[in-house]
């Protein structure tokens, strides 16, 4: 027992009067204990409910969010869909248009050209003597390779 306990019990046995009003005092204070706990529990509940608010406002606004996305998305989708197509229609209009295909006739004939007289060029088809210069003669047979069709 405290020292306050012992002596309020002291107090209380000899029959003093004194012991009600120590009592009180501890009662009082008990009291204020719960008066202060009460209020920090109230205080408490208080932020959970407005968090919850919080939270169920956050939820509201993101299925608003969820929805005016899935509005978009569609159309979106929709314009690329139609974007590709007609820019392929288009690409291939120009792919096969008689000025296109003029240029790209003769633009491979020229490349044939200097395929064939690389391809007889015996300087180019010398034994290497350095690592560059192996590199090179390698990257030009795979070159002529890819031009010519064949395959490594």
């Amino acid at each position: 027992m405290s020292d306050t306990c012992e002596e309020s019990y002291r107090l209380w046995k000899s029959g003093d009067d004194r012991s009600f009003s120590c009592a009180e005092d501890v009662i009082h204070g008990l009291e204020l204990d719960v008066a202060f706990w009460k209020s920090k529990l109230a205080a408490a509940n208080d932020a959970v409910v407005t968090f919850k608010r919080e939270l169920d406002k956050n939820e509201a606004d993101t299925e608003t969010l969820h929805a005016r996305i899935a509005e978009l998305e569609k159309p979106t989708s929709d314009m690329l869909i139609a974007g590709h197509d007609a820019m392929e229609k288009e690409l291939n209009q120009m792919i096969h248009h008689p000025v296109i295909a003029k240029i790209h006739a003769a633009m491979l004939t020229r490349i044939q050209s200097v395929v064939d007289a690389q391809a007889k060029d015996e300087a180019l088809w010398f034994v290497a003597q350095t690592a560059p210069e192996g590199y090179l003669q390698a990257q030009l047979r795979v070159l002529h390779a890819a031009i010519e069709g064949e395959k490594k």
